[in-house]
């Protein structure tokens, strides 16, 4: 039963630490992006200021729709790592007063969380795989020669 138990302190302290190796890796891609954003948001002012001051060329118009929906696709991806930024929290937090706080003796409750807590760490892989192929899928689209 002791045994048992370090098992289960173990993993919860593994899954806490990899959910705060997720978060940190969440708040850079956001914070990145982010900067990509506003990059290109500039970059639209300053289409937008052609526009307005008479230069309606085929070739403004189209930077302006290629800014509007660059910057689009960006803030989904961000919304989407805001999610994920929140919930590596939680589950980081959730799996750091579990080992921490709850006492040894609630052996079923440690198993129970541990098991949610896995879980929950596998659709966060899932996530961030499916966000970093998103992110590669638009880097390859806006690198295109």
């Amino acid at each position: 039963m002791e045994n048992d138990i370090q098992s289960i302190n173990t993993l919860l302290n593994d899954i806490w630490n990899f959910q705060l190796i997720l978060f940190g890796l969440a708040v850079t891609l956001f914070t990145v992006i982010y900067s990509f954003v506003i990059a290109k948001r500039d970059e639209l002012r300053s289409i937008s200021d052609s526009i307005k001051n008479g230069d309606t060329t085929a070739i403004t118009k189209q930077k302006e729709t290629f800014a509007r929906k660059y910057i689009l696709r960006l803030k989904k991806i961000n919304n989407h790592i805001s999610i994920l930024v929140v919930s590596t929290f939680f589950i980081s937090f959730i799996g750091w007063t579990s080992e921490r706080f709850i006492f040894d003796c609630e052996i079923n409750l440690k198993r129970n969380l541990l098991i949610i807590l896995f879980v929950l760490t596998a659709i966060t892989l899932f996530v961030v795989f499916y966000q970093s192929l998103k992110i590669f899928n638009h880097y390859k689209e806006s690198t295109k020669i």
